[in-house]
């Protein structure tokens, strides 16, 4: 068996429809509802069961013909074949020493080698994806220090208080103006708000830093998160390999009776001939109650029937 191929192809299988098109069609299946509701008819009344080899179906017990076949998927521990493997690699390694049958076992040997070898070539892979992410978050991990420290020494260096109402003041104009204040700026606010310069100066970077920090802490928190799932991910992946795709069957075979003088709803009104009623005036200028006796609309094909004028 290609078991890297295999491995390759469940990553594949994990990122598309099909993948999650199982996962419904199993949920469908385990939902505990006694009056579950037919996906088609809208009826009450599926009945569900399962075969000796694990395939389970589901059927609507009224005529709309709506059933399931849902053809399990087998899967691998890939730590339990390795281990067998590594097993049945010293068992030939020792049986070649048997020459009658030399060439035979050998031909094992180098076949039960190259599952190994395939199998340790998934760990090798999944080891380098581990690394790049641990790369990564120690990367982020040293830029928040950093920035831990600019932002510590940036503070201090702010030599007279700012009181806490002007700092929010501050923290908005920081805001509005994006970050980017010019040197002109920053005197006219020290002016007005009768600040130190070079005070103003180390809080606008300060408030800077702070701003950068949180966006590299969200950063973390997120490689971080994603280093956990990718972890997860790749152990229930080892512990459950897919070797054989699940098959869904659904069936849909809807009978519907239509009756006759049902109009198609896809028939454009514009496509339909109309037939014209003349009524005719009475003396007194009042209308006549006509009987208009109703005729079935021609088809396309046809002839538009005249309607006679009532005398």
């Amino acid at each position: 068996m290609d078991y890297f191929t295999k491995y390759d192809d469940y990553l594949k299988f994990l990122d598309q429809d099909k993948y999650k098109n199982y996962f419904d069609a199993l949920n469908l299946y385990y939902l505990d509802d006694p009056r579950q509701i037919c996906p088609v008819c809208n009826k009450i009344g599926i009945v569900k069961s399962k075969d000796a080899e694990g395939n389970l179906t589901m059927k609507c017990v009224h005529d709309c013909g709506w059933n399931m076949v849902i053809k399990s998927p087998e899967y691998i521990n890939v730590y339990h074949v390795r281990k067998n493997k590594i097993g049945e690699l010293n068992e030939l390694l020792y049986q070649l020493t048997d020459t009658t049958e030399f060439n035979k076992i050998k031909n094992q040997y180098l076949n039960t080698k190259h599952d190994l070898d395939e199998i340790d070539e998934i760990f090798e892979q999944q080891q380098n994806e581990k690394k790049k992410l641990i790369d990564e978050k120690f990367e982020t991990f040293s830029q928040l220090v950093e920035l831990f420290y600019q932002r510590k020494k940036l503070f201090n260096e702010i030599k007279n208080p700012i009181p806490n109402v002007t700092k929010l003041k501050l923290i908005d104009i920081f805001k509005n103006e994006k970050g980017t204040l010019s040197d002109t700026r920053i005197k006219s606010i020290a002016k007005d708000y009768d600040l130190n310069y070079d005070d103003l100066i180390n809080w606008f970077a300060w408030l800077k830093t702070s701003k950068a920090y949180i966006d590299v802490k969200t950063e973390l928190d997120k490689v971080s998160k994603e280093l956990e799932n990718d972890k997860k991910q790749l152990e229930d992946i080892n512990l459950n390999l897919l070797i054989i795709d699940p098959v869904i069957i659904e069936k849909k075979d809807v009978k519907r009776k239509v009756k006759e003088a049902e109009i198609p709803k896809k028939i454009s009104p514009k496509k339909l001939p109309i037939k014209k009623i003349v009524v005719k005036k009475s003396p007194v200028k009042k209308p006549l109650v006509k009987k208009v006796v109703k005729k079935p609309i021609p088809t396309s094909g046809q002839k538009k029937i005249k309607v006679k004028k009532l005398r």
